[in-house]
């Protein structure tokens, strides 16, 4: 009998949003339909299902929610592994054909920091003749720690010209290695780099981060 007079309402329901579908407007349109819905579901005992606001991650378009992926965490600078200022002690240029050109310059000077000691390595930039554009460098060195112990060093990232003169901008990681068990702990460190070199004074002064 309940089951009869549900159906028999859903057909009157559905009757006038028929109804109103083609005479209102699309805002009534919405409502209309919205109205029949909760009737048929009143008329099977049901509670009509509320509206809720979508977390941050969903999107919600009509008709239905879409998610999406939560966003991960992005890496984070940790603390101040160590500060260096390097001289250069030479430099050399080759080309590379059309406009490009690699710059080597071997380069030396003081680090401090959690491993304070001498910084001895080479500095490879790939340039263009266009010198708004970002260059891609490397670095390969040691750190002659005043303990006795020795870090090798790699490092590689892009720099681009800061507009101040010829100065140029270095960013980039940079990973270790040492056999020294005092220090094995580095082995397994990503270092987040960050330098500016002046060619004026031919100095590269920086300052590298854990990278958690």
């Amino acid at each position: 009998m309940h089951l009869a007079r549900a159906i028999e309402g859903l057909a009157k329901a559905l009757q006038q949003a028929s109804a109103k579908l083609i005479e209102g407007d699309a805002a009534n349109r919405i409502k209309s339909v919205a109205e029949a819905k909760r009737r048929v579901l009143l008329g099977f005992g049901l509670e009509p299902r509320r509206c809720f606001r979508p977390a941050p991650h969903e999107t919600q378009n009509p008709g239905f929610v879409q998610r999406r992926p939560k966003q991960e965490k992005l890496m984070a600078l940790g603390k101040v592994l160590g500060e260096f200022v390097l001289k250069a002690m030479s430099v050399r240029q080759s080309s590379l054909g059309g406009d490009r050109r690699r710059v080597e310059i071997d380069l030396a000077g003081e680090s401090s920091g959690e491993v304070p000691g001498q910084n001895i390595g080479t500095l490879a930039v790939e340039t263009t003749g266009d010198n708004n554009r970002p260059a891609t460098w490397t670095y390969t060195g040691v750190l002659l720690a005043k303990s006795g112990a020795v870090i090798q060093l790699s490092g590689s990232g892009v720099g681009i010209r800061t507009g101040q003169g010829h100065k140029a901008r270095y960013r980039g990681s940079a990973t270790y290695y040492t056999d020294d068990a005092n220090l094995a702990s580095f082995n397994s460190v990503l270092g987040a780099v960050e330098s500016e070199a002046d060619p004026a004074t031919m100095t590269l002064k920086g300052t590298t981060y854990a990278w958690d």
